[in-house]
């Protein structure tokens, strides 16, 4: 008898385990005989401290000196890139012209022989010779010219045995314009010749020689009289002209002009010093207003070709009153300058007047004629350069640098909610690099996107060719956080940066190109220096999986169930965290609904870890508690599939904040103890 009722006290143990673990509802006793105690764990392990506030240990930090937990989390993050930024907008710059001025002409001759106007060979008497008129040769090479300097020589070559003596000898054109010369005498077979300056004079063909009044002393002895007499002739020597109707051939003449047209018209412009174009482009025109071709030199000496490293340079034959435009795409060229600037220069030189054309033709000619040159900024949108490379004093320039950060919280959101939190020692660290440029951040961390809860990033100066730490700390993280807790009972669940970076802001030297950054990590680290308040932390278990202290989980067979007599849950505790605790049971269905509370007065409290002056626990604390089931908690527990532990901390009053360690944990023991009544 006594081995049957051994056989019938394990059958029924087990049987009802196996009813708590998979929820069947307990049978009515038939036959009772005698009541059995039996020990259900519902609850049976420890918890460590990181597992309460974190799952994710990679996320977890351990001090090797004293083992203090700290989350910390980083990330890459990155700015936009510069882009588009570094434009600038240019200035339409004024026309200007080169007059062309003076140009020399070739020296010309105009020749003629005198025949003999009836003097008589044999002995000439003295006495005046017979006048002499005649018209110049005329010139298939010019209509008139406008002298700006040069010399007119007269040679008068005497071919008689005779000496003659002119009195003054006067050429006149067709406007009247006169040429005097003084000869005197001329000894026979001899030549005498005289000049004046051309300055400022004008000749137009046909030139004539006018009457001539002459003399001789006459001959002692016959002589005979040749014919012609007299060769006289005009040399025009180094002739510079300012007008002409003239056949023009090549003539190499110099002008040069230049102007300046500003690329960047802004308050503060970029002054560069080496640049390279991602876009822009410029026309340049050239108008000759000149009557003949002329030969230019169009050259914008600050602007290398990026292949072959010459400076641009571009010579053109433009025809009589023509134009040429010569489009410029800045892409293809490279700036240099000795020191930064905010202009452009472009040359223009005429290097050669007139043409091979121009000789078959007359052409009408004036200093004042001019060679008109512009740039010309396109429209919008060409009217912007963008650059992507820099080197000099840029702008100050706004950089985009809006980043989500993926902060992980692990399981916190949904196994941890607080109703306040003191984190005095959580910082935000922003390790940024800046290109070799300074740049001035500020801006702020919304939490869940919002600017009702931000984090303030101070404004702050990151240096060129540098990273530089910007912490963000104390009351700055603390409040923000805390009013978040308060608000909506749980840790954000995204950090968003929002910062106004703005490159180069004191307007120094430097240099960046389009495909900069500022890059950099970011990390958020809360040492586990920490103040709570209602923070609850939630395990969901199956009702029948907790092993007992032997290690062995525990089977019920419901057949052998005859009806539950009493019951008590105990609670035993050792909290060696520096939390005080509130601890209670939730019993769901098999679908997760909510049953009841166990104990069903309240959460039984428990009493933190003992602290020391340094914050860290020094001792646990044993709590233990059993209170009485009811047989509606009884009915409820039978009922249950799932048991949820609900952990509440809260820091003790004595300590504001305390710190946590990787050792600090909390042993919980929940039973079950049932009396029931088997039959045999």
């Amino acid at each position: 008898m006594a081995n049957k009722r051994v056989k019938f006290l394990c059958c029924s143990l087990v049987l009802f385990l196996v009813l708590i673990a998979v929820n069947c509802n307990l049978r009515k006793p038939v036959a009772p005989v005698w009541d059995v105690q039996v020990n259900f764990p519902i609850v049976n392990r420890p918890y460590a401290i990181d597992s309460l506030i974190k799952k994710d240990t990679s996320l977890i930090k351990i001090n090797p000196t004293n083992g203090l937990l700290t989350y910390s989390y980083s990330q890459p993050a990155a700015s936009d890139s510069v882009g588009d930024k570094i434009n600038m907008k240019p200035a339409q710059p004024p026309q200007f012209k080169i007059a062309v001025g003076t140009i020399p002409f070739r020296d010309f001759s105009f020749g003629v022989d005198i025949p003999n106007p009836g003097i008589p060979s044999g002995i000439i008497p003295p006495g005046d010779l017979p006048p002499i008129s005649i018209e110049m040769p005329s010139s298939d090479q010019f209509d008139y010219l406008e002298f700006e300097s040069g010399v007119i020589r007269l040679t008068v070559t005497n071919s008689t045995p005779i000496t003659i003596t002119f009195d003054s000898i006067r050429f006149i054109d067709r406007d009247n314009h006169r040429f005097v010369f003084d000869i005197g005498s001329v000894p026979p077979l001899q030549s005498r010749f005289a000049q004046s300056i051309l300055d400022g004079k004008i000749i137009r063909l046909p030139l004539t020689l006018d009457t001539v009044r002459s003399r001789t002393p006459g001959s002692s002895t016959p002589v005979t009289i040749p014919d012609p007499i007299l060769r006289i002739q005009l040399d025009f020597l180094n002739l510079i002209i300012n007008s002409a109707r003239a056949k023009i051939p090549p003539t190499d003449v110099y002008r040069i002009d230049s102007s300046k047209f500003v690329i960047d018209s802004s308050p503060s412009p970029t002054k560069l010093k080496i640049a390279r174009f991602k876009s822009g482009a410029v026309n340049l025109k050239l108008r000759n207003d000149f009557d003949v071709a002329a030969n230019v030199l169009l050259s914008l000496p600050q602007l290398y070709h990026r292949s072959t490293q010459q400076p641009f340079s571009i010579n053109r034959t433009i025809t009589r009153n023509d134009s040429l435009v010569i489009p410029v795409n800045l892409y293809n060229y490279e700036f240099r300058s000795a020191a930064p600037t905010e202009t452009l220069t472009y040359t223009a030189s005429i290097r050669q007047l007139g043409s091979e054309g121009d000789t078959m033709q007359f052409r009408t000619f004036s200093r004042t004629d001019e060679l008109v040159a512009s740039l010309q900024i396109l429209p919008p949108p060409q009217d912007v350069f963008i650059l992507s490379y820099v080197e000099g004093v840029l702008k100050p320039t706004l950089l985009g640098f809006d980043t989500l950060l993926n902060i992980k919280l692990g399981d916190v959101p949904t196994i941890f909610s607080i109703d306040s939190l003191r984190l005095p020692d959580a910082t935000f660290v922003l390790n940024l690099s800046t290109p070799n440029i300074p740049i001035q951040i500020g801006g702020s961390i919304k939490l869940d996107d919002s600017i009702k809860y931000s984090i303030t990033i101070p404004q702050t100066n990151l240096a060129a060719s540098s990273t530089t730490p910007v912490t963000i700390s104390g009351a700055d993280v603390v409040s923000s956080l805390s009013r978040y807790v308060s608000a909506n009972k749980t840790l954000p669940n995204s950090f968003k940066l929002g910062t106004n970076a703005t490159i180069n802001p004191f307007y120094v030297v430097g240099s960046i190109s389009s495909s900069d950054k500022i890059g950099g990590n970011i990390s958020f680290e809360i040492p586990s220096n920490i103040g709570i308040k209602g923070g609850v932390f939630r395990d969901t278990l199956q009702l029948g999986d907790e092993k007992n202290d032997n290690g062995e989980t525990v089977e019920l067979d419901s057949l052998l169930i005859n009806r539950l007599q009493s019951g008590f849950i105990n609670f035993t505790l050792s909290n060696g965290i520096p939390l005080g605790t509130r601890i209670s049971i939730k019993l769901l269905d098999a679908n997760r609904l909510f049953i009841q509370n166990l104990p069903g007065t309240g959460p039984v409290q428990v009493t933190s870890a003992l602290v020391g002056v340094d914050g860290f626990a020094s001792q646990a604390v044993q709590s233990k508690f059993s209170v009485a089931m009811n047989k509606t908690e009884l009915d409820n527990l039978n009922k249950a599939k799932f048991a949820v532990l609900e952990i509440i901390f809260n820091t003790p009053d004595s300590s504001p904040s305390v710190k946590f360690r990787n050792s600090d944990k909390m042993n919980v023991r929940v039973f079950g103890t049932f009396n029931y009544r088997v039959e045999d």
